[in-house]
């Protein structure tokens, strides 16, 4: 577990190299940083999800037997008041909603400044979900670290075989809700910086909520997560959306770099006043 997290963020770090290169463009892309980044983000997230997420222990029925509303927090208790007649249906939509919002990007492409540039774009795009998986996968805060059952563990009436599954010790914080916040504000946010002259960007930004909305609704209606839970996943989502196009901004005020002092190595972030 820590291996996994610690090759993950070792790669995060590098982001700041692509930061060196002179260009006109609105964004500096080093394409084997990225590359490093994609490739490596890819094998940490598959071990974390392979290794760990889907290889806790089942809860014991005991455990089950003893769960009770009054444990959870008031305002995730409506996790707790669905239709178990719809689950599937919901979870189905969950799933077409991931699917959908991570193809969305696509759309900036209708526009021709952005078109020009599509190399970049798609590789900053999937430099920012494979990121953008592996703080969902791998952070310590997470579900890796943090075992939260999902709301089903506590509906008696469903079958065990759907209750007592390891996976369901992994509700905190949503992957479904913080994926696809990434891809909506990562669209967002390279919209807007291709076109700083624009106004009412926050609607812009507003209307991002819309896809991480939609799912973070239908994984409490399947019964896969709390209310805390997606609102955590699209604040996460929505902040890695946003701050990889920023850290790799011609121009940006806040920058990233390695630092070497003594036998010290560490990471460095420089905002310019």
């Amino acid at each position: 577990m820590k291996y996994c997290s610690s090759i993950f963020f070792l790669f995060l770090t590098v982001i700041c190299l692509g930061q060196g290169l002179t260009t006109e463009k609105v964004y500096n892309i080093n394409p084997w940083t990225s590359g490093a980044i994609i490739i490596g983000g890819s094998i940490t997230n598959t071990l974390g999800r392979t290794f760990i997420l889907q290889q806790k222990d089942p809860i014991p029925i005991s455990t089950l037997n003893q769960l009770s509303r009054n444990d959870v927090w008031s305002f995730d208790r409506i996790g707790l008041d669905q239709n178990i007649e719809q689950r599937e249906d919901w979870e189905k939509l969950s799933d077409l909603g991931l699917t959908g919002s991570n193809i969305l990007p696509i759309l900036l492409f209708l526009d021709k400044s952005i078109a020009k540039d599509w190399k970049e774009i798609l590789v900053l795009y999937l430099e920012t979900q494979v990121i953008s998986s592996n703080v969902f996968t791998n952070i310590p805060f997470g579900s890796i670290l943090v075992d939260k059952f999902r709301p089903r563990t506590y509906y008696p009436e469903l079958p065990l075989a759907e209750r007592e599954g390891g996976n369901n010790k992994n509700s905190f914080f949503s992957g479904h809700t913080s994926i696809t916040a990434s891809a909506s504000f990562f669209m967002a946010k390279v919209y807007s910086d291709y076109h700083p002259e624009m106004k009412g960007k926050i609607w812009l930004f507003g209307a991002a909520l819309i896809p991480p909305a939609f799912v973070g609704l239908s994984r409490v209606k399947g019964l896969y997560h709390f209310p805390s839970d997606v609102v955590v996943g699209t604040i996460v989502g929505a902040a890695v959306g946003i701050l990889v196009p920023q850290l790799h901004k011609n121009n940006s005020k806040v920058n990233m770099s390695l630092f070497q002092f003594n036998d010290a190595t560490g990471l460095a972030l420089k905002i310019k006043m």
